[in-house]
């Protein structure tokens, strides 16, 4: 006996849309009405598993139903029989509803209302624990809600006469980031009129604002020297300063060029922080090119700058004509221009310069021998720091014979780790003069 197809097919569907008639499908919320940014958390429950895409999505209330479009934010259901799925209560208060739609434009299935209510700021207390804020230094805000703070709430410093507009912050910090009930903040730079504002979510409502003043800077006794006007390349420049308890940890004082822009920190050869920063002395080498520099103090990273600089001149440049004289005079010439990658033998191209000079050296006085020695600090094992140096000794005479054809007789290499210390290894600047490479008259 042989079933029509037509009637087959009848019966196929009707069976379907039975099975689908019979599904049960329940969408439940902790309650009714939220605030903006808070989250909303939402468990799903079908009897039956619905499309590989199936979704739920937050809707206004306003949207017509079976629109698939203007969702507000939405999670795939798939084909789960129960989940969990969480939503940010929206910044526009209102009605809202979680929609169910059994495929991505498919119908929809299912719907629940929520109300979206603003937060009273009588809910949050925000309040500036600092007495006194400085530019660019750290100060403490308390914050506490008689609510669930959203994950992504945050706090703002803006400039009062900005807009409302979250993306005109100076910057922020997510509360989730305080310890307890208080906040760390940076103050912007510049002294003058501020304002703290704080957001339900990311982005989220303006639910409160509190203003704020950035007083001018009294750093009474200021200064610092150098310990001579004349250096040769590479050579140390002690620096001697009598800082402040109101600088920041960031206070710094860094080399420049004679003519670099006035009061631009971005133009520096290098430098270092004032640590501690009440006084104290550091050391920063001479840059390698003859020419006329001085050093700049700095507030802060960004500035600004404090006091006149101080000028000073290099004498000489690192070149074959120097590195030549100081072998003749010294036996030897300690170098620190010459880098590699870290933990590797590789040698760096800002280094090629120099090499270049050593080469030009070699091939103007053809009966010098050298030996290339290398030195480390004290970070790490000491065999390990052994073997590093004697390869990159090496890799700096292969360099030389390769490159520039100098004769393998008149090259010597040698590494003696971290055995033959300059500089103090428990402090970052002995550390520094510790890595080197040294040429050593044979």
């Amino acid at each position: 006996m042989k079933l029509n197809f037509s009637i087959f097919l009848f019966i196929l569907l009707s069976t379907t849309n039975a099975i689908w008639s019979q599904r049960t499908i329940t969408v439940s919320i902790e309650k009714t009405d939220y605030l903006t940014g808070e989250i909303i958390q939402s468990n799903f429950k079908t009897s039956s598993p619905l499309a590989q895409r199936s979704w739920i999505g937050l809707f206004k209330a306003s949207t017509p139903h079976g629109n698939t479009s203007n969702y507000i934010n939405y999670h795939y259901i798939n084909e789960k029989t129960s989940a969990s799925f969480d939503f940010e209560a929206p910044v526009e208060p209102g009605a809202y509803e979680l929609r169910v739609f059994e495929e991505e434009y498919g119908k929809e299935l299912k719907s629940i209302p929520l109300n979206v209510m603003s937060i009273d700021p009588n809910l949050v207390t925000l309040s500036i624990l600092t007495k006194e804020i400085k530019p660019s230094q750290p100060f403490d805000v308390k914050i506490e809600s008689s609510f669930t703070l959203n994950p992504k709430a945050w706090i703002g410093i803006f400039d009062p006469k900005t807009s409302k507009d979250e993306i005109t912050y100076i910057s922020y910090e997510y509360v989730t980031s305080r310890k307890g009930n208080i906040l760390r903040l940076s103050a912007p730079e510049n002294i003058g009129d501020y304002e703290l504002r704080f957001y339900a979510a990311d982005p989220g409502a303006l639910v409160k604002r509190v203003p704020f003043r950035i007083g001018a800077l009294k750093l009474d006794g200021l200064r610092f020297s150098l310990n001579k006007k004349e250096y040769e390349p590479e050579e140390d420049i002690i620096i001697s300063y009598t800082g402040h308890k109101d600088l920041t940890d960031r206070a710094w004082i860094g080399l420049f060029k004679a003519d670099a822009t006035p009061n631009d920190y971005k133009e520096f050869l290098d430098y270092e922080y004032l640590n501690p920063k009440i006084g104290g002395t550091l050391t920063i080498k001479a840059p390698s090119t003859k020419g006329a520099y001085q050093a700049r103090l700095f507030y802060a990273d960004l500035g600004p700058q404090l006091l006149s600089p101080i000028a000073y001149v290099v004498t000489s440049s690192l070149d074959k004509d120097f590195i030549k004289k100081t072998i003749d005079t010294k036996g030897k010439i300690t170098l620190y221009g010459i880098y590699f990658d870290t933990n590797k033998s590789i040698i760096k191209p800002s280094s090629h310069p120099l090499i270049s000079q050593i080469a030009q050296m070699l091939k103007a006085n053809p009966h010098l021998k050298i030996r290339i020695e290398g030195h480390t600090d004290s970070q790490g094992d000491d065999a390990y720091n052994q073997t590093l140096s004697e390869k990159r000794s090496a890799a700096v005479r292969e360099y030389l014979i390769k490159k520039y054809e100098v004769p393998t007789g008149r090259l010597e290499s040698k590494g003696y780790g971290e055995t033959k210390p300059v500089g103090d290894n428990k402090t970052s600047a002995g550390r520094a003069k510790n890595r080197r490479v040294e040429l050593v008259k044979i």
